[in-house]
């Protein structure tokens, strides 16, 4: 991974640190957008110390959204197109994941509401970035229960007792893995239930 992205920093920077801007103040101006944490931008913690030690910025930022509903996030996701789903930024790819910093502070705990979005801004042009982030905004807004957060927006769960929904759409294999998932962690649970009961028998006999 450190390979194949030094290969083309040099050439990749200018374009990832133009569009990560781009796409922080433009997202910084949507009604679902609670914060843009970007470090060029003030009024982020962080800002000071950027501007101080740093001469540019990548196009990796993350942005809190107001308290949404499961079904509304879950179509964000799946309207978007031209934003992959992943966590590698050392590619040319706009990549965008929802993210759980209560799990990983430690420093501080963390209080926001909303979900938070990690946002990595690759090559694409910056006109195809917003308006795939525009078609997404309006397939979370069109979804059901929009604006009723649920379970604090920190997991997306589905039905034990219903098959999950095929979905149309970039990562919708996803939500089709879990109950399958869930559904052999059962079984092995019951296998090894079963087996401990049969070596209890063979020691009584």
């Amino acid at each position: 991974l450190t390979l194949r992205g030094l290969r083309t920093l040099a050439a990749r920077m200018p374009v990832h640190e133009a569009n990560g801007l781009a796409l922080a103040r433009w997202l910084a101006k949507r009604p679902e957008v609670e914060r843009v944490l970007h470090p060029a931008l003030k009024g982020t913690p962080g800002h000071a110390i950027w501007k101080r030690d740093f001469s540019g910025a990548s196009g990796l930022f993350g942005v809190v959204l107001k308290p949404v509903s499961n079904p509304s996030l879950k179509a964000y996701f799946n309207a978007l197109r031209h934003f992959g789903m992943g966590y590698s930024w050392g590619g040319f790819e706009s990549l965008c994941v929802h993210v759980h910093p209560e799990k990983n502070r430690s420093a501080t705990r963390w209080t926001a509401e909303g979900p938070v979005l990690r946002f990595h801004a690759g090559l694409e042009h910056i006109d195809d970035l917003t308006a795939d982030l525009e078609r997404a905004f309006a397939a979370m807004r069109s979804a059901r229960n929009w604006g009723v957060q649920c379970d604090s927006c920190r997991r997306l769960p589905l039905s034990r007792s219903a098959p999950a929904p095929r979905r149309k759409g970039r990562g919708s294999f996803l939500w089709t893995l879990i109950p399958k998932a869930r559904s052999f962690a059962s079984k092995d649970l019951a296998n090894a239930r079963a087996l401990a009961a049969l070596k209890s028998m063979r020691r009584v006999t």
